[in-house]
């Protein structure tokens, strides 16, 4: 009879032996290795031990060397559990770590207690072997004991593990790995088969001499062994496609133009294109293995390695290393040089392999430097300039308020004080002085000073002496700007003024003061103790200023000669009116009364008259007299109402004319002082006209006041003129009353023919404002 049973163990051991040998030569070929190849190779030899263990037990004859190859198969299967539960966790990639440990730990704890209990922990105890026979024959043993409570623990073991292989290739399914996810679920349905069955015959529930639990972890091995080695060959393929696929990435990325380094997991180089080779002197063959730390200054080095761990957590794939204050890499030579860098991640199998791509920027970084250098100096340049400007601002500030000063003098000694402490701020010195010549220019005496340091002073305010005839004088005269130093400030001083001994002057500079190429006047301005000599800029300011002091003297004294020549022509003037009205007028009135007694003795109707007429003449001479005192005092103009003013105007002008004026007023009232002056005088310019052009016996005076507008009116029946001609020739006397009409914002109507008399109108509307304030009046 031919024992089949050794047979077929030891072809299961044969072929378990082969696919674990075959698993473990896959793993040792691959790069980078797959745990997953050398575990399944353990767990080949585990379900292999098994089996040979079971065969031992069933081909036993006595019951201490099949209770022995039973204790060693039960811990060879505790073993193999152990083993799946991390083939399933690389298998998968479904790796609860503190599930995993602790799943392991209590397996590995069952198998040592099946090791130490006499009988296993499957049996509490095994009393005697009973034998069976195959269809053809061939006896086998079977245990007859009493099942262990540690059977819980087991079947626990189990559900746990079956669990997890379920949810892991579920898990796995899910991520698209459908026929790796398949396979697993049916070779962990075939031993879940198995070991339910085994479980049934231990607790007696079923009647059987053949275990399946051993056979079934075989089949789980035949169904996953075809499946890996399916991958094996796919990987062969995707491995050659890889080599291609590398051949072709290699000569892209050799014309890259930008350094391409990949690194492993552990920051070994693994490629390195020729740009790399050109930025940092090493081929390929010299890097590809090293560390990159060859490539980085050592204090650089354990920064990176921070830098790397950080990256290889974190979610994002990509990372710019411009966020790093600087970047340098460490050519072959020891040359450091800067670099711009970008890295990224590649996670395959669970290790991560790095790329950086990089170029070198160190010339881009010279010419940075060389730029930020020229933009300093750019910056200096500018801020001088700028400087520069602002002091010009400031001298024309100071010149444009020095002419508006003197442009709108009124006292000329406080504005010139004013100019000398102006020049005094700006120019940063010490005193300023302005100094006029006399008419006979014999004298300088002191019009104007100002200072802000005492020691800088050289005399007070007193006359000083003059020498034309002196070189210095010379110099002056002919506009030239004298500018001293310290011993040249002191040599003139001394010359000039030996009492003063203890000056402290360390510059001083005089300028001339000029009016058309006459000298009137000098201006000194002086700098005493730390102060510097003054500049040329300094001394075109104070020459700028020079002119408008000048000026302002100069126009001062046109406006004192033009004030006295004005009082001169008024007095004239009133001398010409007095003599032309009130003084004719008081000879007629002193030679009717003269006459007059006489008169009345021999015809008192024609004394009667003579009285008539002595009187209308002393009410024109009263007249005249009071618009002599208005001219005198023009404040007096706005001391009567505008219609008293009109009366004792057109009586004043009939009384030295033989001109009748009539006067009508109709509702006058207060105007507004510009108002009630111009209207006045258009009056008078009229009347003037009448009684000096018109050769009229007759004229009107008119003033019309209503709320909403006020009208002026004077008319006489003279011999008229044509408008238009006249206008053409320039009558001075309609321009100024049509001037002082729009002054006021009033209408001026003329209306005239030759032999038809004159009409002047002037019409003023009133604002609702001045109606307001007029009827509250």
């Amino acid at each position: 009879m031919i024992a089949v049973l050794p047979i077929a163990i030891g072809i299961m051991a044969g072929i378990g032996l082969y696919a674990s040998a075959y698993h473990l030569l896959v793993w040792l070929r691959q790069q980078p290795r797959n745990p997953t190849n050398i575990i399944f190779a353990f767990l080949i030899l585990t379900v292999t031990g098994q089996i040979l263990a079971d065969g031992i037990t069933r081909m036993s004859s006595t019951l201490s060397l099949a209770v022995f190859s039973f204790k060693i198969g039960i811990s060879l299967a505790a073993l193999t559990v152990i083993v799946l539960i991390w083939f399933i966790a690389f298998y998968t990639r479904v790796k609860p770590r503190r599930f995993l440990v602790g799943l392991t730990a209590i397996t590995s704890v069952v198998a040592v207690v099946n090791l130490a209990l006499p009988f296993s922990v499957v049996y509490t105890e095994i009393s005697a072997l009973s034998f069976g026979s195959f269809p053809w024959g061939e006896q086998f043993a079977v245990f007859v004991g009493t099942p262990s409570p540690w059977q819980i623990v087991n079947i626990a073991i189990f559900l746990v593990l079956f669990g997890y292989a379920f949810y892991a290739s579920r898990q796995q399914y899910l991520r698209g790995e459908h026929k790796q996810a398949l396979a697993l679920a049916a070779g962990i349905t075939f031993v879940i088969g198995g070991t339910i069955f085994d479980f049934l015959i231990d607790f007696g529930l079923i009647s059987s001499f053949i275990s399946l639990f051993q056979y079934s972890f075989f089949g789980l091995v035949v169904i996953m062994s075809f499946n890996l080695a399916d991958e094996v060959v796919q990987a062969g393929t995707v491995k050659k496609q890889l080599v291609e696929s590398e051949a072709r990435l290699a000569g892209i990325l050799d014309i890259a133009g930008e350094a391409v380094i990949s690194t492993d997991e552990s920051q070994r180089i693994i490629l390195f294109n020729k740009q790399a080779e050109e930025t940092f002197g090493y081929t390929a063959n010299q890097v590809i293995g090293q560390p990159l730390d060859l490539l980085l200054p050592e204090r650089f080095q354990a920064i990176h390695r921070d830098h790397i761990a950080a990256f290889a957590s974190a979610q994002e794939i990509t990372r710019d290393m411009g966020d790093r204050p600087e970047l340098y890499g460490l050519r072959q030579n020891g040359q450091e040089f800067n670099i711009e860098a970008s890295i990224s991640k590649l996670s395959v199998d669970g290790q991560n392999y790095y790329t950086v791509v990089l170029r070198d920027i160190s010339r881009r970084k010279q010419t940075e430097l060389e730029l930020a250098q020229y933009r300093e100096h750019l910056e200096d340049v500018v801020e001088e300039r700028t400087l520069e400007l602002s002091h010009a601002v400031e001298e024309l500030q100071t010149l444009n308020q020095i002419s508006r000063m003197v442009a709108t003098v009124t006292d000329l000694p406080a504005a010139l004080n004013l100019v000398c402490k102006i020049i005094t701020q700006q120019l940063q010195s010490g005193a300023t002085a302005i100094r006029v010549l006399n008419d006979n220019k014999e004298k300088l005496t002191v019009l104007a000073r100002y200072t802000d340091n005492p020691a800088a002073e050289i005399g007070g305010e007193v006359v000083y002496p003059w020498q034309a005839a002196s070189p210095m004088a010379q110099k002056l005269s002919q506009g030239r700007t004298m500018a001293m130093d310290q011993e040249e400030a002191r040599n003139i001083l001394s010359t000039l003024y030996p009492q003063l001994n203890n000056v402290l002057i360390t510059a001083m500079m005089i300028v001339p003061l000029r009016i058309r190429g006459d000298l009137i006047g000098l201006m000194s301005i002086t700098r005493a103790e730390e102060q510097t000599s003054f500049t040329d800029g300094n001394q075109a300011v104070a020459e700028a200023m020079a002119g408008y002091v000048a000026g302002a003297i100069e126009n001062t004294r046109l406006v004192e000669r033009m004030q006295e020549s004005a009082v001169a022509e008024e007095r004239n003037r009133l001398a010409q009116d007095l003599h032309d009205s009130v003084t004719q007028t008081m000879f007629s009135i002193a030679s009717i009364a003269e006459t007059l007694p006489k008169v009345w003795e021999q015809d008192q109707e024609t004394g009667r008259q003579g009285l008539e007429s002595l009187q209308y003449m002393t009410q024109g001479a009263l007249a005249e007299m009071r618009m002599l005192l208005l001219e005198l005092r023009p404040t007096a103009l706005l001391e009567k109402s505008l219609g008293e003013l009109l009366r004792q105007l057109s009586t004043a002008v009939g009384s030295r004319s033989e001109v009748l004026i009539t006067t009508t007023i109709v509702g006058d009232h207060p105007f507004p002082d510009e108002v009630q002056i111009n209207l006045y005088r258009i009056a008078q310019e009229a009347l003037s006209n009448v009684t000096k052009h018109s050769v009229s016996t007759q004229a009107k005076l008119g003033l019309y006041c209503t709320p909403s507008q006020v009208t002026l009116q004077i008319t006489d029946n003279g011999r008229g003129f044509d408008p238009q001609q006249k206008r053409d020739g320039g009558r001075f006397g309609l321009a100024i009353m049509n001037e002082r009409a729009r002054e006021i914002g009033a209408d001026f109507l003329l209306e005239s023919l030759p032999g038809q008399g004159t009409e002047v109108t002037v019409v003023w509307d009133t604002s609702q404002e001045e109606r307001q304030r007029m009827k509250d009046e």
